[in-house]
């Protein structure tokens, strides 16, 4: 079971998720847990983002690292090709924003800034993504931030326990 830092509730959501997925050894693991986390910041996005009298937002998984809302693709970027593929060929023709893994944020910023020139896609580190959607969590429904963060990381376990994943890989969230 993932644990958290003592003072999560005083570091950012990005932080603490940069802290969980660090916590594991293996690359694909890493990568598994951080997709989670994405996945569940997205569904935070979709339950808080304020509608008012629209029609709620709906998240679409498209593939494995591949999530749609309202046009708008998401996409993890591990270090696999095939994805990385997708996401040059989706930001041809689509909005794009793509969340890069910590250690080959800047490799993968470069590539992708000089592949697709002005169609590049919007990019943000793994950390920050979790970071700005837990802020804007807390501005949107006036929660505390660690209130966002636990909703994130409630949404994560129930991610986890939904495709049947590893139950080492739950988080063990505070009283």
């Amino acid at each position: 079971m993932l644990t958290l830092r003592r003072d999560w509730s005083s570091i950012t959501g990005g932080a603490a998720a940069a802290n969980l997925v660090a916590q594991i050894d293996t690359v694909k693991l890493r990568d598994e847990i951080a997709c989670h986390l994405i996945g569940a910041a997205l569904d935070l996005l979709v339950s808080t983002w304020p509608r008012r009298d629209r029609a709620p937002l709906a998240l679409e998984e498209v593939r494995k690292s591949v999530w749609r809302i309202s046009g708008i693709h998401y996409i993890y970027l591990p270090n696999d090709d095939a994805t990385l593929g997708i996401c040059i060929k989706l930001a041809r023709s689509a909005a794009v924003t793509a969340i890069l893994p910590h250690h080959y944020e800047r490799l993968k910023r470069q590539l992708l800034t000089r592949t697709l020139r002005h169609r590049s896609p919007n990019i943000w580190s793994f950390d920050t993504f979790i970071s700005w959607r837990t802020t804007s969590a807390t501005i949107d429904q006036q929660w505390p931030p660690e209130e966002a963060v636990l909703e994130l990381l409630t949404a994560y376990n129930r991610r986890i326990i939904n495709s049947g994943g590893n139950s080492a890989l739950l988080v063990q969230i505070p009283e």
